[in-house]
């Protein structure tokens, strides 16, 4: 049989997707991750408030039906034909996916550092006791999941100061003009700030205040990083394939999203450099793809499919603000609140995410 390796940290792609390949009896499917745990991380918005969600939407792998061998170790090298793990053990591969996804890069982040389910929703709840305890919070990146968080925040706390900072002009630069203008009243509607123009430069945990690069100084009992989002390429430094990662820290991938030059790696999510934004339901369909070509690979089919994002350049968007309102972009449509709006606000997708891997309520 043949064999695929997977390397997960939090990304929920891989479930579907590796299901499909386990039913299609043609691999013989291991899962290389730390953690014993996937996460829905387009539900961490919420989950920072909301203890239901934080419980729904983080499950125990072995919760997930036909999901394959799972080894708990990490990757510390990846090479053309095999990996590396952390205890020197050398595991090789006829074909790999790396779906490794990225972290955050500042202060205030809330990236998962527990390797238990347990011990993530416990991460999760004490982040959100942070929250609630605190008075005064600034949410540093005006992006979907700044503006997000923002949300969230004003929803379950009237009351509390929250400031969003960001380092461009206005908010979700590169889309339409309307969204910003849409969010940014909402936040005024709800008392909040928007600082743009300006960056995090030090936060000062013990006096409570961020310090800005302009020269500013916020209130800042809690600081939450919803910007600089760094690929998780380093398991390529020091492999044969180390040459393929660029300037941006991606790694480079043909239309079919194998690793450029090998038949038989392929990087999909957050890591890779296909057009387009990274975003959760880009990274599915990625999977999505993905297994399928594994499937024709397995059958001697070598005409792959292709990775094509919809509705390009602006492609789609879809940006809550609470439960009860939001926004979608698709291509050059923006639709402002209303039912659109709220198509993803409800439960951000928790339920359907957990149906599309096989977890039973």
């Amino acid at each position: 049989a043949l064999t695929k390796f997977w390397q997960v940290l939090t990304p929920p792609t891989p479930a579907p997707t590796i299901r499909t390949l386990v039913k299609a009896g043609l691999y013989d499917v291991s899962i290389i991750s730390p953690s014993d745990f996937f996460e829905i991380p387009y539900a961490g918005v919420r989950a920072i408030v909301d203890p239901k969600t934080a419980d729904l939407s983080v499950f125990p792998l072995t919760s997930i039906p036909n999901l394959a061998k799972h080894i708990q170790a990490s990757v510390t090298k990846v090479n053309s034909k095999s990996v590396v793990l952390d205890s020197g053990e050398e595991v090789f591969f006829d074909f790999a996916v790396i779906a490794t996804g990225a972290k955050h890069t500042g202060v205030g982040q809330v990236q998962a550092k527990a390797l238990t389910a347990a011990g993530r929703r416990e991460e999760l709840k004490v982040v959100a006791g942070l929250i609630k305890e605190a008075k005064n919070i600034v949410v540093v990146g005006g992006g979907p999941v700044g503006v997000e968080v923002v949300g969230e925040i004003m929803e379950a706390y009237a009351g509390k100061q929250v400031t969003l900072l960001h380092s461009g002009t206005r908010l979700f630069e590169g889309q339409d003009p309307k969204m910003h203008k849409y969010m940014a009243a909402n936040i005024a509607k709800h008392k909040g700030q928007l600082v743009l123009q300006d960056s995090a430069l030090r936060w000062d945990e013990a006096a409570k205040v961020l310090h800005t690069k302009a020269g500013k100084t916020l209130p800042a009992d809690y600081v939450i990083w919803a910007a600089g989002n760094k690929p998780n390429t380093s398991i390529f430094q020091g492999g044969d394939l180390a040459h393929l990662v660029n300037e941006w820290g991606r790694i480079k991938v043909d239309k079919s999203l194998r690793v450029e030059g090998q038949t038989n790696i392929f990087a999909v999510g957050d890591i890779n450099d296909s057009p387009g934004f990274k975003l959760g339901y880009l990274a599915d369909i990625q999977g999505t793809l993905t297994a399928a070509n594994l499937v024709k690979l397995a059958k001697g089919d070598k005409k792959l499919g292709l990775y094509a994002p919809p509705m390009q350049p602006k492609g789609v968007m879809m940006v809550t603000f609470g439960k009860g309102d939001g926004m979608l972009q698709a291509g050059g449509c923006v639709c402002l609140g209303g039912i659109l709006g709220k198509f993803k606000s409800g439960d951000l997708f928790v339920g359907k995410a957990r149906k599309e891997y096989g977890v039973k309520a």
